[in-house]
Order: structure tokens, then C-alpha cells, then sequence
């Protein structure tokens, strides 16, 4: 989902080249904003996945756990619910 994002937001012509000096400031402005949307989906996509792997795991596991799911969120998202509910 993450990278979903990312390559959307990539191809909305955010890294243009910049034609004039006035459009640096909006130019500027539009690539921050891109890029704060980017995170706030990131942060929505991890958050509970990282929530799960810590409060579920104890040890040295948890660090492990955490780990996969910060970079596999919703593989782990899933995996956890198969073991949760099946």
C-alpha cells in the first residue's frame, strides 16, 4: 500500500523541472505537501502494524517482530490474523 502511494504520488508530476523563479515557491510547497501526504499514509499503514507486533510478542522476538512489520505491514497484518482467528 505504501509503495502504491508512493509511486502515485510520484507520477502526479511532482519532480518537473523547474520552467521560472516564480514557480519555485509553489514548486516547493507542492513537493512538501506530496510528500506530508506520503507519510501521514505511511504512518496510517505501519502504525497498527507495529502496535500488533509489540503488544503480541515478548522477548527478543519483539524486536524481530517489529521489524517485519514495519516493512511488511500488511503481510504481517495478515499473518496475525490468521493466527489470531483461524
Amino acid at each position: 500500500m505504501v509503495l502504491v502511494s508512493y509511486l502515485l504520488l510520484n507520477n502526479c508530476g511532482c519532480f518537473k523541472k523547474i520552467q521560472a523563479e516564480e514557480n519555485y515557491n509553489n514548486y516547493i510547497l507542492n513537493n512538501f505537501l506530496r510528500y506530508l501526504i506520503l507519510v501521514i499514509i505511511i504512518f496510517i499503514c505501519v502504525f497498527p502494524a507495529l502496535i500488533i507486533a509489540y503488544s503480541t510478542t515478548k522477548g527478543y522476538t519483539r524486536i524481530l517482530h517489529i521489524i517485519i512489520g514495519f516493512f511488511f505491514s500488511d503481510i504481517y497484518l495478515c499473518y496475525y490474523v490468521i493466527n489470531q482467528y483461524l
